[in-house]
């Protein structure tokens, strides 16, 4: 997870950063460089990916199932905790200041954080349940109206959003 997308010399300098901060007091307090590891594993952290990424480096000739760990550290670091079946379809934002992703949405589903549309994150996920409801979107200038329909929304005119009704 330290490694990320980081090169091998900046690899090497985050590496004597975390020593110089772990040796202090025994725990890693780098808030800044926590949220780093974080943002990429939020991206990166699927098992194929980070499997993949350790045997390339040769880090190791068979990855262990590690996937969960760091599943942890990254939903924990930016503020939303595990994906359970109580929190199935919710959406939540990162509340970590020190992320990139400060704000963005990320939806619980089948039990991990997906990050979610900006849409998703502004309407909630369109889900069996919300079938057919009518929504405004305040994302452009000027309002945009939406209807849940198979799994997506789908952009509508005022009149269909002021009648709730889709033809």
């Amino acid at each position: 997870m330290m490694i990320a997308d980081l090169s091998t010399s900046k690899f090497g300098a985050r590496l004597d950063d975390f020593t110089e901060d772990f040796s202090k007091d025994g725990s890693w307090d780098d808030t800044e460089m926590r949220a780093k590891v974080a943002d990429f594993l939020s991206v990166y952290a699927d098992a194929d990916s980070v499997r993949a990424r350790a045997k390339a480096e040769n880090i190791s000739k068979k990855a262990p199932d590690f996937e969960k760990i760091l599943r942890e550290f990254w939903t924990a670091e930016l503020g939303f905790g595990k994906c359970t079946d109580s929190l199935e379809t919710t959406i939540k934002k990162v509340t970590n200041k020190e992320s990139e992703q400060y704000g963005s949405g990320f939806a619980c589903t089948s039990k991990r954080w997906h990050k979610s549309s900006e849409l998703d994150t502004e309407l909630g996920l369109c889900v069996a349940k919300r079938e057919g409801e009518f929504k405004e979107s305040k994302l452009k200038k000027s309002p945009t109206y939406f209807t849940c329909k198979s799994g997506e929304w789908k952009e509508i005119s005022k009149t269909a959003y002021e009648l709730k009704s889709c033809t």
